[in-house]
């Protein structure tokens, strides 16, 4: 099971690469390279955010006999409803920015 985990993550790791490439190389040769990098700061941010967010608001289980719990964090209604809220700052955030330029 480990070689399999690390296989389906190198293949992850593989296929963001390749989509990161591809969308730079058709934002460049469309001259669209200043929407694209706001959207790859917005979404890097987000990300990072939404990782805190998930790490301080997810819910936690103990599996049985267990003190302190082992397991990551699972998606539960304060984490789900920080995510909504992180998503609509980030898409008008990005709105109000696109209107400027």
């Amino acid at each position: 099971m480990p070689q399999r985990f690390a296989l389906i993550a190198a293949l992850q790791a593989a296929d963001a690469v390749l989509l990161f490439i591809v969308g730079a190389l058709l934002a460049g040769a469309r001259r669209l390279s200043g929407p694209w990098a706001m959207a790859l700061v917005l979404a890097l941010v987000a990300g990072a955010a939404l990782a805190v967010i998930y790490y301080f608001f997810g819910g936690q289980f103990l599996a049985f006999g267990e003190t302190s719990s082992s397991l990551p964090p699972y998606l539960n209604e304060t984490a789900l409803l920080a995510t909504l809220a992180l998503a609509i700052v980030v898409y008008v955030f990005g709105w109000f920015w696109s209107r400027e330029r």
